[in-house]
């Protein structure tokens, strides 16, 4: 359990950038593939086909120069947040062609089967005195994304703020694959039988919010597991790798926060955001350590170590 002491950016970022480079590359030619395969269906599938694999080109250009620029950050190291957001709004497009069905009524079954009800269909209903606090907390993943970049960015610290790019590509990528794969809708957007009208949600200014970003940027399909959990989880892991106690405490508390608020708002079900805090903790506790191997202290003493053991030298 050592790696959940490691500083941020203590780890190689040289293998940060290289892992960086080589998911976004990766996920690149993967939606190439997807509208290669899907252009009988799409007249604009050949294009999308031709961007991604552009795409892939600019992020190999781009981890050149980044190369070159090593101890220094400049305009490229926010490349990866152009392309998870140009992912995510593609699953909009790629939704009504892959998909003709959701898994949201076998996990509605699964919930009620273990509870005997579903969580965000009463829990509302029976406090409805925390809407208003509830509807900030969901807030708060917009502006915890936000503090978090700009913690790190300012310390100016090259290899902090790439492993902060690779945890949250890793996080993101991993969501919008199962998403490619299994989509779910959520309650919000199933608003049938089993689910409450979440419109009757008058929680103030922060419901005004949320439901003006849900409706400019949010993509069908892509509720399980909840990539607010599993993103602001990620982002109080890398917060409290910093080596700020009170700043991670604080980030911590946040995801904590919005987290629970994710189920009460009814944006997910309580299954999504179980396994987007599963998905978020495995991710950065055992998919980023064994991309960026040992840190560089450890590194660094490994000479010692075997001379110590070679017989040669007593």
């Amino acid at each position: 359990m050592k790696h959940l002491n490691v500083t941020l950016g203590e780890r190689s970022p040289e293998r940060a950038a290289r892992a960086l480079t080589t998911l976004l590359v990766g996920f690149n030619l993967l939606l190439a593939g997807i509208w290669i395969g899907l252009s009988a269906r799409s007249s604009g599938a050949s294009w999308y086909a031709a961007g991604h694999v552009v795409a892939a080109g600019v992020v190999l250009v781009a981890a050149r120069q980044q190369r070159e620029s090593a101890n220094r950050l400049s305009v490229v190291d926010l490349l990866p947040l152009l392309f998870l957001g140009a992912f995510w709004a593609e699953l909009r497009a790629l939704f009504p062609l892959l998909h003709t069905s959701t898994v949201d009524g076998a996990i509605v079954a699964v919930e009620r089967s273990v509870l005997g009800f579903n969580v965000h269909a009463v829990w509302w209903r029976s406090m409805p005195w925390l809407r208003g606090v509830m509807a900030m907390l969901y807030f708060g993943y917009f502006p915890g994304q936000i503090v978090i970049l700009s913690f790190v960015a300012l310390r100016r610290q090259p290899a902090a703020f790439r492993e902060l790019m690779l945890r949250g590509v890793v996080t993101y990528l991993c969501c919008d694959a199962i998403y490619l794969a299994i989509p779910t809708l959520g309650p919000r957007a199933m608003q049938s039988g089993l689910e409450v009208d979440a419109a009757g949600h008058l929680a103030g200014v922060f419901q005004v919010l949320n439901d003006a970003l849900r409706d400019f940027g949010d993509s069908p399909g892509t509720a399980f597991p909840s990539s607010h959990v599993a993103g602001i989880l990620t982002v109080a892991i890398a917060a409290r790798a910093t080596g700020n106690r009170a700043f991670g405490n604080v980030m911590t508390a946040l995801g904590v926060g919005v987290s629970i608020a994710t189920v009460y708002t009814q944006n997910h079900y309580l299954l999504d955001a179980m396994a987007g805090a599963a998905l978020a903790v495995a991710l950065q506790h055992a998919v980023v350590p064994a991309l960026l191997g040992a840190t560089r202290t450890e590194t660094a003493m490994e000479p010692a170590r075997v001379t110590a053991l070679n017989p040669s030298e007593h």
